[in-house]
């Protein structure tokens, strides 16, 4: 059997154990370990022990995600489903903890990732909503008030909850745009109830669920161009914690924009840009910096701030030629073809003019935040 955790797909070397019961596919660990994997463990009522392997020439890449997604603070509630049929096992779990090690101390080929998973609900039990905190933002490149949330075009009942009123209204897209996973739709957050106290509600199909999200990978000293290698396999590593040590570079994407940042002072400007061309079903280069880089601007530091399915956060710092630094807090969020670039609170001097020119191709021009974050509301909390 299949199973696929978020978006990590594990195929049939996995065991799963309840504290009653026991479904497993134990072949494959038991021919690669040679011992059995069914010793006792103790489980606390809800919980479920999630074993499974990964193999091959990328199988530490492969563990060291599944357990960064454990650890991940911003995945609070992920599907775990079987990709062949409907089981009693399929729904949300919140992630407890995981142990990820090699089989063999000499060989790197065969990881064991041991998680535990405590249910939290299904799609019969629960929606998913995208909590909002709508905030004006010191863009210096905004002109308009005005901010959106998306949301994968599959998904139903969607409607806008306001958790004061305890009340639902039907939400109706602003737009519908193109991804290299599928559509998503934008909701105006002016239409939402309130700008503090409210949430988009929906359902979404297990297997849909992800291919939406934002995504930050480790390029692995690769490039831009290559996310998989000759043989299709995909050889970025995705990053799920911000205390992710990179083997390479930085790379945000949500399948519309995805934007590699380089802090090395000498490729300059640090930063490459790309745009899903849905026409042509490929990824095109954006040109950054059009009145060309006068001052010299590098970036010196890229800190990812925070890691969600909804947006991801990061502090960016430049430097010019003459010394002059400058930091920009950018936020990519689901459906957005651009970065919402903001001026840090603490920041004691406004963003130089020629270093705005250079991100302008990919900033967004709007004033304020969605402060988006993804959640899981029983339905029984939000019924009419």
């Amino acid at each position: 059997m299949t199973w696929r955790l978020y978006r990590l797909i594990v195929r049939n070397e996995s065991v799963l154990r309840r504290g009653r019961g026991l479904e497993r596919n134990t072949a494959a660990i038991s021919k690669l370990t040679g011992q059995s994997t069914s010793e006792p463990i103790s489980l606390a009522p809800g919980e479920i022990r999630f074993e499974f392997l990964r193999s091959g020439k990328l199988a530490a890449k492969l563990a060291r995600e599944a357990e960064e997604l454990f650890d991940a603070q911003g995945y609070e509630h992920v599907p775990l489903f079987s990709t062949a049929s409907e089981t009693k096992t399929d729904g949300y779990y919140v992630l407890k903890s995981a142990d990820e090690r090699p089989l063999d101390p000499a060989s790197e080929r065969v990881h064991r990732i041991d998680g535990v998973l405590r249910h939290a609900g299904t799609r019969q039990s629960h929606l998913r909503t995208v909590e909002i905190t709508v905030d004006t933002v010191d863009n210096p490149l905004g002109t308009t008030e005005e901010a959106y949330v998306g949301v994968p075009a599959t998904a139903t009942l969607t409607r806008w909850y306001d958790y004061s009123g305890h009340t639902l209204t039907q939400a109706t897209p602003a737009q519908t745009v193109a991804t290299e996973y599928g559509d998503v739709e934008l909701y105006d957050v002016a239409s939402a109830p309130s700008t503090t106290s409210a949430a988009l509600t929906y359902d979404l199909p297990y297997a849909d669920q992800g291919a939406a999200d934002v995504r930050v990978w480790d390029d692995r000293e690769t490039d831009l161009a290559s996310k998989t290698d000759a043989e299709g396999i995909v050889q970025w590593g995705r990053v799920f914690t911000s205390s992710h040590e990179y083997q390479g570079r930085p790379i945000v994407s949500n399948a519309r924009l995805r934007v590699l940042f380089d802090p090395d002072p000498t490729a300059q400007p640090g930063l490459q840009a790309e745009r899903w061309d849905a026409a042509n079903s490929q990824w095109s280069a954006v040109a950054l910096a059009p009145n060309g880089n006068p001052d010299g601007w590098a970036l010196i530091d890229a800190d990812v701030v925070t890691i969600g399915p909804a947006a991801v956060d990061a502090q960016l710092l430049f430097r010019a030629d003459d010394g002059t630094e400058a930091p920009l807090n950018a936020r990519l969020s689901r459906g957005d073809d651009v970065l919402l670039f903001e001026s840090p609170p603490n920041a004691s001097d406004q963003t130089p003019v020629t270093l705005q020119d250079l991100v302008s191709p990919i900033a967004s021009d709007r004033l304020q935040t969605a402060g988006e974050s993804l959640g899981l509301r029983a339905r029984e909390e939000v019924r009419r």
